[in-house]
């Protein structure tokens, strides 16, 4: 079999370099190509400057550079009007005033490349479009941790590199993660926060579906929310580990629930969970858990903190709800709080159809679910009065005190449409 050439051990990439608030000009001509990979970089926490022509980013290198802050990184399409990918390689190699800095280059499949020419302009790496994100991230760790240009003499030998298995990202290796939720908000929380970290997400809406998803898919870790439809996260993972008692395998599955209580976190750990994360999910929390998880394959009985008491800022403007707060839950990245909070706007009407008609009918099962539902979504935007009236109306239902549900809801009522009014405040919406 013909096999590519293999660098000496003593030559492969110790460590992978830190990508957090890395400055990246991107150039390509296309405009959808070029906000995708935008987003894709904002995700791992890089800071990309988009470009549409070789002389627009040449100005952008050399601005950064006499501002004191140089781009880190240069990614660029092959193929583009005017001057071409290679061409603006070799306007940044010869200008004095530009840093030196590594270079991707992007080429459509198919499309010859000059091999000697890209070796010529120190192109750090060459990749094939369409192009994956995990072979976009590994090549970018790759060419940060290897330094800035490369010698031309290895350009072609790092381009045949990119057929052979990249070394996994560190410290945070990225993870396969199954994600039960059924939730829309704290979906959306879930799968941008481990993207970001560089983990591959797969999202289902129930228990049932986590089990189906779990038989003949590898996954690393499981996040299983206790409250969902058909099946709940505590009937999931009994099945899951009844199951595994025939395999002898053991996937950490961690327990996400609004309930901060003794007596839930007993449940959890008594089911076979293997950590206990609460909600509203913080971010630093939920990469400690997944990964010390991970780490230690069944890490029984470690916990997250229980969910804190949000008090609103006085000089916010808001009451509903606390905007620094919920910001801080996302990194501060307001772009993701506005995500959740149209999704929250779309999900709340049909979602309070639910408990008022479930609350009129008597309909216990499905009030302290849509209930549930409700109390996870408002905690994302530290919404104290909706998340307490909604653990109230929770409360109810699973004690079938339904004689009380109709007043509980009416309480509940104008609380979700001041928070309802805030966010479309956030918005900028009226």
């Amino acid at each position: 079999a013909p096999l590519a050439r293999g660098r000496p051990a003593e030559e492969r990439l110790p460590e992978a370099a830190p990508l957090d608030a890395l400055p990246v000009l991107v150039v390509d001509d296309h405009d959808t190509n070029r906000r995708i990979l935008g987003e894709t970089l904002s995700t791992w926490g890089m800071e990309p400057t988009l470009c549409s022509t070789a002389e627009e980013a040449e100005g952008a290198l050399r601005r950064a550079a006499g501002s004191g802050s140089p781009y880190a990184l240069l990614i660029t399409d092959l193929m583009m009007p005017e001057v071409d990918g290679l061409g603006l390689a070799e306007g940044v190699r010869r200008a004095p005033d530009i840093p030196e800095l590594p270079i991707l280059l992007l080429s459509s499949a198919g499309r010859i490349v000059d091999e000697e020419r890209e070796a010529a302009c120190g192109i750090s790496r060459t990749l094939m479009k369409p192009v994956k994100q995990s072979q976009l991230l590994d090549a970018i760790m790759q060419v940060m941790a290897q330094g800035a240009a490369p010698d031309p003499t290895t350009a072609t030998e790092a381009k045949a590199e990119e057929e052979e298995p990249a070394p996994p990202p560190s410290p945070a290796v990225p993870l396969r993660i199954l994600v039960a939720e059924d939730s829309p908000v704290n979906q959306k929380v879930a799968l941008r926060l481990l993207e970001r970290r560089g983990h591959e997400v797969t999202v289902v809406e129930n228990g049932r579906e986590a089990v189906a998803a779990l038989d003949g898919n590898f996954f690393e870790l499981v996040l299983m929310d206790v409250q969902m439809p058909e099946m709940d996260g505590i009937q999931a993972t009994r099945a899951i580990r009844t199951r595994e008692e025939e395999t002898g395998a053991h996937v950490p599955i961690v327990a996400m629930t609004a309930g901060a209580l003794d007596e839930d976190r007993k449940r959890c750990l008594a089911a076979g969970m293997d950590a206990f994360l609460s909600k509203p999910v913080r971010s630093e929390e939920l990469y400690r858990v997944i990964e010390e998880a991970a780490a230690a394959g069944t890490p029984q009985g470690q916990e997250a903190e229980t969910m804190q008491e949000s008090t609103p800022s006085p000089d916010s403007g808001f009451s509903a709800f606390d905007p620094e707060a919920a910001l801080r839950q996302v990194e501060g990245d307001e772009e993701i709080l506005r995500e959740l909070a149209e999704t929250f706007l779309e999900q709340e009407p049909s979602l309070m159809e639910t408990i008022r008609e479930s609350a009129r009918a008597g309909e216990a099962r499905d009030l302290r679910r849509a209930a549930h539902t409700l109390k996870g979504s408002a905690a994302v935007f530290s919404a104290s009065p909706v998340v307490e009236a909604a653990l109230q109306l929770e409360a109810l239902a699973r004690e079938e005190g339904l004689g009380d549900a109709p007043s509980a809801v009416q309480e509940l009522e104008p609380l979700v449409q001041g928070l309802v009014g805030e966010l479309r405040r956030f918005l900028g919406k009226r």
